[in-house]
This record gives structure tokens, C-alpha cells and sequence, in this order.
């Protein structure tokens, strides 16, 4: 397996990751078992490890552009952390077709609500201070099925956190996202050492996309600032739209 194929792996979830606010793992991790052949609990302990990468690089970009709401993440972080912990503790029990199936019909449902964009809130001059987030209750629930879908997966839970931010609690998009990419660094944490103390952590399959996701995401949280709202939502929508069918393909296949 080369490893520059595997760094262009990270590089091109990073960049995607940053500028959507989900960290990328989404991405990476049916790329490692589909084009890579990686298994897939090695891939999604690599998808954990990408995601912190990911996170710590394009926090502190948001975090200069006070795009990332620090209070709303803080409130929602326990319920996130522990839905982590236990997605990795069950996910690292599952049968590999089972996690693709799962990954691929809630990817398939984001999608549909994504590119839709109804109930999204898109605001291009929100800041932290403007934002009024509303529904508490649904973001504490959110949060804890988006780390537990995160932990389960590896997908940090981003490409649930973004959704539900922005239709649950009407942040406007920019900001989630922002807020997501934060959240995530800190769930994936936890997730990534259940898998690592599992023994499914490739240490050359992580060393090799975490380099090409920190170049990725710096470059990534540079164009998202660039980037309209609505082309930003409606590219998160057709990259999960299409993750999410592979997924399913690969579930049903004669094998994985």
C-alpha cells in the first residue's frame, strides 16, 4: 500500500472535512476499505486519528474568525464525549457489514436534508455573539447519537452535528460548522483510544493520511471562508450522498 496514496487520502478528507465541519472521517474511511483495502475497524480507528488532526488545524483558523461558539460547544460536549466512548466500545464488537450499513443510510438521510436546504439557516455575517441558539433539549440528544454514530464509525461525528445544529437549534451553517470542527476534535479523542486499546490501530495507515489531513484541513478552513453557504451545504450533501451509497453497496456485496 503506498503511502502517498495514503497521505493524498488525508489531504483530500482534511481540506473536505474543514471547510464542511465534520472533520473528514466521513470521507476517509470508505476510501481506506474501498480503494485501500484497509479493514474496516483499522480504517475507522484511522478516521478517528483524522479527525483530531483535522480538528486542532482548523479550530484555530475558526477560532480567529470567531466563527466557533465555545459556549454552545461546552454545553454540548459531555453528551458528545460520552456518545463516543461508547459508539467505539460497541463498534469495535460489530460485524463489518453492519457498520457499513448503518454508515451508509444515515449518510443517505444528511444527504437528502442537505441538499434540500429546507430549514437551514444561512446567514454569511453571523458571528458568536449574533447566534441565539434555541432547543437545548435537541442539541443534548443530538449530541450524544452524533458521538455515539461518531465513536461507532469514526466519522467523529460531524456529518451528524452539522445537521442538527443548523435544523435543531438554527445556527446558521457557516458557524456550525465551525462549532462542529471543534466539537469533534475532542469526541474523537476518546473514540480513538478505545480503538487504539482494541488493538486496531495501524500506526503506518494513521502516520501516513494524519500528515496529508493536516496540510488538507489548513487548506480546507482557508477556501471555506471563500465559499458561499449554499455551495458549501449543497458539496456536504453530495459528498455524503455519494459516501453514503458506496457504503450500502458495500454492505450488501457478496463480501466486504
Amino acid at each position: 500500500m503506498s503511502l502517498l496514496l495514503l497521505a493524498l487520502a488525508g489531504l483530500i478528507t482534511g481540506a473536505l472535512g474543514a471547510m464542511l465541519g465534520v472533520g473528514g472521517g466521513f470521507i476517509l474511511v470508505p476510501m481506506l476499505t474501498v480503494l485501500y483495502g484497509v479493514p474496516i475497524h483499522s480504517a475507522v480507528a484511522a478516521g478517528q486519528i483524522g479527525v483530531i488532526a483535522t480538528s486542532t488545524v482548523a479550530t484555530v483558523h475558526y477560532l480567529k474568525q470567531d466563527l466557533v461558539h465555545l459556549h454552545l460547544a461546552y454545553g454540548l460536549l459531555f453528551a458528545a464525549t460520552v456518545g463516543a466512548a461508547i459508539g467505539a466500545l460497541v463498534g469495535s464488537r460489530l460485524d463489518e457489514r453492519i457498520l457499513a450499513g448503518i454508515f451508509g443510510m444515515v449518510l443517505a438521510w444528511v444527504a437528502l436534508r442537505m441538499i434540500r436546504g429546507q430549514n437551514i439557516p444561512d446567514d454569511p455575517d453571523a458571528t458568536v455573539a449574533t447566534c441565539r441558539p434555541v432547543h437545548w433539549w435537541v442539541g443534548q440528544a443530538g449530541a450524544l447519537f452524533g458521538g455515539t454514530l461518531g465513536g461507532l464509525l469514526g466519522i467523529g461525528g460531524g456529518v451528524v452535528n452539522v445537521p442538527l445544529l443548523c435544523m435543531g437549534m438554527r445556527v446558521p451553517l457557516r458557524l456550525a460548522g465551525a462549532t462542529s470542527i471543534f466539537l469533534v476534535g475532542i469526541t474523537g479523542a476518546s473514540a480513538a483510544a478505545v480503538y487504539y486499546s482494541r488493538g486496531y490501530t495501524d500506526l503506518i495507515v494513521c502516520g501516513a493520511t494524519v500528515l496529508g489531513a493536516f496540510a488538507g484541513s489548513w487548506i480546507g478552513a482557508r477556501l471555506a471562508s471563500r465559499i458561499q453557504s449554499s455551495y458549501l451545504r449543497i458539496a456536504f450533501g453530495v459528498v455524503a450522498a455519494y459516501t453514503g451509497i458506496t457504503m450500502i453497496v458495500r454492505a450488501v456485496g457478496p463480501s466486504l
